[in-house]
């Protein structure tokens, strides 16, 4: 996977959020794999200049210097070290080197950058199903019934595709297979897909609504089928429930600030509900060559 400007990824996600609770977005001065350093905090902070200020926080490059969306555009690491003199943050794991005039956001250790990744999955599983797509069967000479991966077991099917071409990786021409319907077998075995008779070697791809899946690396997608205020609206409401309860279970009350923000993420995620509902498509029934609405 690469980074894109354009569909929503991890990264965008995380710099949303990372901006809406405190994070500074400011531009290096300079760095490297394992540095970032910007000459101007010490002036901005003034006496909250101090070492170890940022430790256990969070640095996202929002925008690379060249302006082409190239490397480090997007990627993201936690701060290990910061040293007030030198306005120095070391950073761990490295990532690819930061030059002067790449745009960062620095966010503090309150929100630490895995305890965050976490969150944003299980915001995104609670957002409900979503359609997924299998393409682990290919058709063999003489076959017609083919075993579907377990995972697919008590998942709702929605549509069989079978591969148009197979020279073109980017123009695989996705045909709907009319007739197709699956055998179900006892509970923690695979089921059968049955389909016609193709030629070998056609890859088939079958869609199923499942939760979706996990993201971690900086330039993972977020599902289209899910708009990105919905995304949005969903990670902030689930963090920010996350933090206020941890603190509740250690003994210690919530922040009223961040009780606050919860309140107003929880308007905002019903808001974006109702304005972006998940749109599903339609369900070929099995054994049926109509569509109906799931």
């Amino acid at each position: 996977m690469t980074y894109s400007a354009i569909q929503l990824q991890l990264t965008h996600v995380l710099q949303q959020f990372y901006r809406r609770v405190g994070g500074k977005v400011t531009l290096a001065t300079g760095g490297s794999a394992s540095t970032a350093v910007d000459t101007k905090l010490a002036e901005e902070l003034g006496d909250s200049n101090e070492d170890d200020l940022y430790n256990g926080g969070t640095l996202i490059v929002i925008e690379d210097a060249g302006g082409a969306n190239a490397a480090p555009e997007g990627e993201f690491t936690r701060i290990t070290d910061y040293v007030a003199f030198t306005q120095t943050l070391t950073l761990s794991p490295t990532i690819t080197a930061i030059a002067s005039g790449d745009r960062i956001v620095i966010a503090p250790s309150d929100f630490p950058l895995y305890d965050v990744i976490e969150q944003v999955n299980d915001a995104l599983k609670m957002l409900g199903d979503i359609p997924i797509p299998n393409t682990s069967i290919t058709t063999a000479a003489n076959q017609t019934e083919y075993t579907l991966p377990v995972a697919l077991n008590g998942q709702q099917l929605l549509n069989v595709e079978i591969q148009g071409t197979t020279t073109d990786a980017d123009d695989n021409q996705w045909m709907p297979i009319a007739n197709w319907r699956v055998v179900d077998a006892v509970p923690g075995t695979a089921g059968t897909l049955i389909i016609p008779q193709f030629t070998a070697g056609y890859t088939v791809r079958v869609w199923y609504l499942g939760k979706h899946p996990r993201v971690d690396a900086f330039d993972d997608n977020i599902s289209e089928y899910l708009h990105p205020d919905l995304v949005h609206a969903a990670v902030m409401t689930q963090i920010l429930q996350w933090k206020n309860d941890a603190e509740r279970a250690s003994g210690n009350a919530a922040s009223d600030q961040l009780v606050a923000l919860e309140q107003k993420a929880w308007s905002q995620l019903d808001r974006a509900r109702a304005l972006h509902p998940v749109s599903l498509p339609p369900r070929r029934v099995q054994g049926f060559p109509h569509w109906v609405r799931a």
